[in-house]
């Protein structure tokens, strides 16, 4: 072989020269790659630092409206402290007294109270076409809700009862208070005079005997929600009703009846014949509270101070 054709070896400073570039190359990349974290790190600071940016702003926020109702109940409390300042001045003075002023608390419900009135007549008077009978039929269910025993009782003419419903529901929406929140009537009840009128005499007396048993139709349906596996019948709330009226006191004596002046172990005993054990047991619990608040008060009396 020439030796002209022999491949020549590699001289050293060729291959310190490739050692130095791959070093160079690997330096490079190592320094991008740290560049890319540390700008990864710096934008990752800033979002927390955004983030509790925005939470020192909220706190903030909270802060101040804090600092506005503490003011707020301050100013109260020095109107009222005023105000018995005032009543205590007056009542040690000689001479006339100066006439009372209505409390900061009661003035401001009574301003708010005329206020969803007047936004209840003006909303009746913008979308009357439309929602005047979303509201008879509202207004219907809740009152043969309200009066569903009487209804049920047979002793007043479908005639009587529409009557009846129809002027209730409109006496609700001439008296309709209106907020962001609620509708409700702000004068639900029709006058006495209003209802025998509707009624007669008659429909009116029933209608009175009702008013009277009304409490115990809340106290029905409360025992009837505690039978969960079996609510009460129609008829078993009827007759559960009546047992009750028979068995208080304040009724019979031409009152209006309450829980506590029930004699509940007579109740217990007559409505064994159509309820159910589970059923039966709902009574019983209803019973108890009573029996428990009665307790509360013999305790709470014991550790008053003697006289």
């Amino acid at each position: 072989m020439n030796p002209v054709d022999r491949p020549r070896a590699a001289s050293p400073l060729l291959k310190l020269f490739g050692i130095l570039t791959v070093l160079a190359v690997g330096i490079a990349v190592y320094e991008f790659t740290q560049a890319r974290q540390a700008e990864d790190s710096v934008t990752a600071a800033e979002r927390v630092h955004q983030t509790d940016l925005a939470q020192l702003q909220e706190m903030a926020g909270r802060a101040r409206a804090a600092e506005q109702g503490q003011t707020q109940l301050q100013a109260q409390l020095k109107e009222q402290e005023a105000a018995v300042q005032a009543a205590k001045t007056a009542a040690v003075s000689p001479g006339p007294r100066p006439p009372a002023m209505p409390a900061p608390g009661k003035a401001a419900a009574e301003a708010a109270r005329k206020q969803s009135l007047a936004d209840g007549q003006a909303f009746v008077a913008a979308y009357g076409a439309q929602v005047k009978p979303m509201l008879m039929n509202l207004g219907r269910a809740q009152i043969e809700r309200n009066f569903s025993s009487l209804i049920r009782s047979g002793v007043l003419t479908a005639d009587q009862i529409d009557a009846m419903e129809t002027a209730t529901a409109e006496k609700w929406i001439n008296s309709l208070a209106l907020t962001p929140n609620s509708v409700h009537p702000d004068d639900p009840n029709l006058k006495d005079d209003e209802i025998k009128q509707i009624l007669g005499d008659e429909g009116f007396k029933s209608f009175e005997d009702f008013r009277r048993l009304q409490p115990l139709e809340r106290t029905v349906t409360d025992i009837s929600s505690m039978s969960v596996f079996r609510p009460f019948t129609p008829d078993q709330s009827n007759q559960l009703l009546k047992v009750i009226a028979n068995a208080n006191s304040t009724y019979q004596s031409g009152g209006r009846v309450t829980p506590q002046t029930t004699d509940w172990n007579q109740v217990i005993a007559q409505s064994q014949s159509f309820l159910s054990e589970s059923q039966l047991n709902a009574v019983k619990a209803e019973a108890q509270l009573p029996q428990i608040m009665g307790l509360i008060k013999e305790f709470y009396d014991a550790q008053a101070p003697k006289k």
